[in-house]
């Protein structure tokens, strides 16, 4: 209801790849190269794309040609090209929606099986079953991923339907029917996420005990679940192997996506950053990590995660006795959850960026029972039921607040407007650490809200500030706006949004905007894109205070509604990073597209500026761009950039 269709992470790659199969009746091929993947979700199973083809229209427009980047304000990657208001109801949008409420039926069906398995171990706890169901199914970011159009959510069913079964088999009877119903749901995960695989270990920890424990035969179910499992999924393995020599696509990967592979040793920085947007994109960090919830929702979650782990950690060190069918139950859930992270942790290893907690998710239901197997251990006896109701209620509350108070005004388009756009650039200015750089301009309306410019990051330092201020024309020395920015949140080619309160009567009036370094903070290399010939009249650069040659790289909007209501719409004084001038997602979209397509876009025409931009600085005498991370190496893979940016390495 709150997030517009493409939002969710790679939304619009899991609809094309979806749109591929419905119009061509063919899996598609993915090339290992960077160029001409149009569908870059090929290298998944298709299962879930086989299934959703059905729902999406086989004539039309391509989703490619309907979408356009939004260079605007707000947290919206994409925008429609239509402007009829009834296009949500024809073509992809709706099949889009279609495919979310089939993904949504996928996550029901998710919560309902946890919820028998939690009864597996607490048959006479209402409460603390409810209360485990509830931690799952009011979990925003699993609810934000179960509306959204993508293969977690069949993955995570299946995954899940998978344990389940093997649960029931480990209680009894041992019937080939049942062993069949996992050889099923074990075949089409595999068909559906790699991910999947730690399924084979956890199956075989089952059978394992079977055998020694319970001294049953398990030769023909552990044969009927191969060869069916095998029927079901073996063949896209083997077609892989066979195409690519590479069945799981790790080699393939590294080649089509470069810039994901960690190129240097994993340091403790890294570690801690994967921990900490691990955890939080688990509970919520929505829209590829752009809109996250407040700390204190993030608190409560992780009050009842580690309370969880000390009950674990008192059963264990206490010994604490139970039947044989918990402790295998328990182990069993253990054993899923050591595979699912193994495979995000080896994912972490190899790729820098892939610390989406979503990808856990294929592992949620041990998780989750764990974690309240832990709490009923340490809960006293006369507070159980009392502390079950109350984290239940606030899980149900918290859910809701993210609604309204994230969701709702996260992806609200902001009411501004830009009132000038200065959008050309072709160099860097004088360090920003040797002289204060800014940029003079006449507000040609009223409620002046932001300002948004292009940074040059050479050096990528971890430490400094930099001092933005605002001041009208004939007031010297007084500032209408201060803001400290992080050194450490400037990339290279990065747009940043200085926004603050309305000014009510800006319009006609001259202003200049400075940016310095605050106290000789170490913030060597930190430069703004400028055009070097006059590209706005009506105000020039400003160096050191003095008018220079040329126009920096500057948009100004204005608020257009009543009272802010967000941080776009200038609620409070803030800077707000923006992403890269061509973001990694927006270049991936442009190699996707069509090359005759991609020539109309307006990707394709600022992919062209970078190029003279990089060189021109190149030419300097900057030396190698460090800072330049990953965006460069991104471009140098692309034809565009071949001549241009080669030089990076």
């Amino acid at each position: 209801m709150y997030t517009p269709l493409w939002i969710p992470a790679d939304e619009e790659r899991h609809f094309a790849y979806c749109e591929y199969i419905a119009r061509n009746r063919q899996l598609a091929e993915f090339k290992p190269q960077f160029e001409e993947n149009t569908v870059y979700m090929a290298f998944h199973p298709p299962l879930y794309y086989l299934l959703c083809s059905i729902f999406c229209p086989r004539e039309g427009k391509l989703l490619e040609e309907e979408i356009t980047v939004n260079e605007g304000p707000g947290n919206i990657t994409l925008n429609y090209t239509k402007a009829d208001a009834n296009f949500l109801w024809h073509g992809n949008a709706r099949a889009a929606y279609l495919l979310r409420v089939f993904s949504l039926v996928f996550g029901g069906i998710t919560i309902l099986l946890i919820y028998h398995a939690a009864q597996l171990l607490f048959p006479c706890e209402p409460f603390l079953v409810s209360a485990a169901t509830l931690f799952v199914a009011m979990n925003p970011e699993f609810m934000h991923v179960s509306a959204s159009v993508s293969n977690e959510n069949l993955n995570t069913m299946l995954a899940t339907a998978t344990l389940c079964a093997l649960l029931y088999y480990l209680q009894g009877p041992q019937r080939y029917s049942r062993a069949a119903l996992i050889a099923v749901l074990l075949g089409c995960s595999l068909l559906t996420k790699i991910s999947s695989l730690l399924l084979l270990p956890t199956t075989a920890f089952v059978f394992t005990v079977l055998l020694i424990k319970r001294k049953q035969s398990v030769i023909g179910p552990c044969l009927m679940i191969l060869c069916v499992a095998i029927a079901i999924a073996g063949w896209w393995y083997v077609r892989n192997w066979v195409m690519y020599d590479d069945p799981l696509f790790v080699k393939t990967m590294a080649t089509a996506h470069p810039w994901s592979l960690r190129y240097g040793p994993l340091t403790f920085y890294d570690i801690g950053v994967i921990l900490g947007k691990s955890y939080v994109s688990f509970f919520g960090y929505f829209g590829g990590l752009k809109v996250r919830i407040p700390w204190a929702f993030l608190s409560f979650y992780g009050f009842i995660v580690l309370a969880g782990i000390s009950g674990l950690l008192k059963f264990v060190i206490t010994k604490s006795k139970g039947t044989f069918s918990h402790g295998v139950i328990l182990w069993t859930l253990f054993i899923a959850l050591l595979g699912g992270i193994g495979v995000f942790a080896l994912f972490n290893l190899r790729n820098v960026g892939a610390y989406s907690g979503r990808y856990l998710f294929v592992v949620i239901a041990p998780i989750t029972i764990l974690i309240f197997y832990g709490l009923q251990a340490i809960l006293p006896a006369r507070c159980k039921k009392t502390g079950w109701i109350t984290i239940s209620g606030m899980l149900i509350v918290l859910n809701c607040a993210t609604l309204i108070f994230v969701l709702k005004p996260g992806y609200a388009v902001p009411r501004v407007k830009a009132g000038i756009e200065q959008l050309l650039f072709n160099h860097p200015t004088v360090s920003i650490d040797k002289s204060s750089v800014g940029q003079s301009f006449i507000s040609p309306l009223d409620n002046l809200c932001g300002l948004r410019i292009l940074f040059s990051n050479e050096n990528k330092g971890k430490t400094g500030t930099i001092k933005f201020f605002l001041q009208e024309k004939g007031f010297p020395g007084k500032n209408v706006v201060d803001l400290d920015i992080a050194v450490a949140d400037i990339e290279d080619f990065s747009r940043y949004y200085c926004i603050f309160p309305p000014i009510k009567n800006s319009r006609g009036k001259e202003y200049a905007f400075y940016f310095v370094a605050q106290n000789n903070s170490p913030v060597a290399g930190v430069a703004l894109w400028y055009e070097d010939s006059d590209q706005y009249p009506e105000g020039t650069m400003l160096i050191n205070q003095q008018p220079a040659s040329g126009d920096l790289f500057f948009s100004a909007y204005y608020f257009t509604g009543d009272k802010p209501q967000t941080e776009w719409e200038g609620k409070q004084v803030i800077g707000i990073k923006q992403g890269l001038y061509v973001d990694i997602w927006e270049l991936q979209l442009y190699q996707e597209r069509s090359k005759e397509f991609r020539k109309q876009t307006l990707t394709h025409e600022k992919l062209q500026r970078f190029e003279k931009a990089i060189n021109n600085r190149k030419d300097r005498g900057a030396g190698k761009d460090s800072g330049h991370y990953k965006t460069a190496r991104c471009m140098m893979l692309s034809r565009t950039f071949k001549k241009g940016v080669n030089w990076f390495f």
